[in-house]
């Protein structure tokens, strides 16, 4: 019995719906949109890249952001590779941060 997961279902997706818009931001010149296969793609090369920086299985990582693609693509990428995703608010406090990051044992953050 296959195990389904979050990773496994964008796999999935990504097959099934390829290059239909996944995820969008919008900036000046309206939206740009991010398909399931991009997606995909851009998470497994940013989880290689951290993974070749020493981010291993079971390893904390934080997450500083507002809900955009970056931070979907990010946190895919950590599931990739068995990193648990320390979620923290754009709303901290300044002094806030350093307690969260050390209390959590991150070894990075985005």
């Amino acid at each position: 019995m296959a195990i389904n997961t979050i990773v496994s279902q964008l796999e999935k997706a990504a097959e099934h719906f390829g290059q239909k818009t996944y995820l969008a931001d919008k900036n000046d010149s309206g939206w740009n949109p991010i398909s399931f296969d991009n997606t995909k793609n851009l998470s497994r090369c940013l989880a290689s890249s951290l993974y070749h920086l020493g981010l291993n299985k079971g390893d904390h990582f934080a997450i500083l952001s507002e809900g955009t693609s970056k931070w979907v693509i990010s946190e895919f990428a950590l599931l990739y590779n068995g990193v648990a995703s320390v979620p923290l608010s754009v709303k901290l406090l300044e002094e806030e941060l350093p307690f969260r990051l050390n209390h959590s044992k991150s070894k990075g953050i985005f």
